[in-house]
């Protein structure tokens, strides 16, 4: 399994407080997962990230299953299990992490089954680092408004 975890320790908005935001890329593209986690690495925010990469979704899920992230950024499109297929397997076992998919996929009933599947935000490629940094802080302080699951 390749994994590469790199972290930030850039607060230059806030005093750099608080804990490191775990995001987890997940791109069958190496380069890919780089420039994100460049991109992040420098991202204007009140805390520090770390960044963690699977190149695929099987990867991803036993990622997951050790440490759950704050964030997933994820590719549709992958050797082993794909990011839709990720999305499906993580919900039937209740697990919810916000989801930002990037993808170079224009297929409307692809995208159409990305929606359904409930994530955060839909970016098509090539993503603008500008406006993936904001759906970010988006994505993040919205996770923080859900109520946890209370087993009855």
């Amino acid at each position: 399994m390749d994994v590469t975890t790199i972290t930030s320790t850039q607060s230059p908005r806030g005093t750099g407080g608080g804990r490191a935001k775990h995001i987890l890329i997940v791109d069958d593209d190496p380069e890919v997962c780089q420039v994100l986690a460049e991109y992040i690495g420098v991202f204007r925010h009140a805390h520090p990230y770390e960044v963690s990469v699977a190149l695929d979704g099987t990867d991803a899920f036993m990622q997951i299953l050790q440490r759950r992230p704050d964030l997933l950024l994820i590719d549709l499109r992958m050797p082993r299990m794909g990011g839709l297929a990720l999305l499906r397997e993580l919900r039937a076992r209740g697990i919810r992490i916000p989801a930002i998919v990037i993808t170079g996929s224009n297929d409307l009933g692809e995208i159409t089954k990305v929606l359904d599947a409930e994530v955060f935000a839909f970016a098509p490629k090539p993503v603008s680092l500008d406006y993936l940094e904001h759906l970010v802080a988006l994505a993040l302080f919205a996770g923080k408004a859900q109520p946890a699951l209370v087993p009855a």
